[in-house]
């Protein structure tokens, strides 16, 4: 968190597969991708807390074992 990004690529997390809580709050992140998440195949809790999304899509939709998602 508090990193200054501003999107999320497909390859950001490429190679974290085992991955289970990510913390991408207080970042402007503005642009996802469909496929931003796809490598996290483990996650669990996600929190995206003070983004500058305009819209959610099917952003996390790929992110079959998730159990927390906290977007604000």
């Amino acid at each position: 968190s508090f990193n200054k990004l501003k999107s999320i690529k497909p390859l950001n997390f490429l190679g974290l597969s085992q991955l289970k809580q990510l913390d991408l709050s207080y970042n402007v992140i503005n642009k996802l991708f469909s496929d931003s998440f796809k490598s996290l195949n483990n996650l669990k809790e996600l929190s995206f807390v003070q983004n500058q999304l305009e819209s959610l899509n099917n952003y996390f939709s790929v992110l079959e074992n998730l159990t927390s998602l906290e977007i604000s």
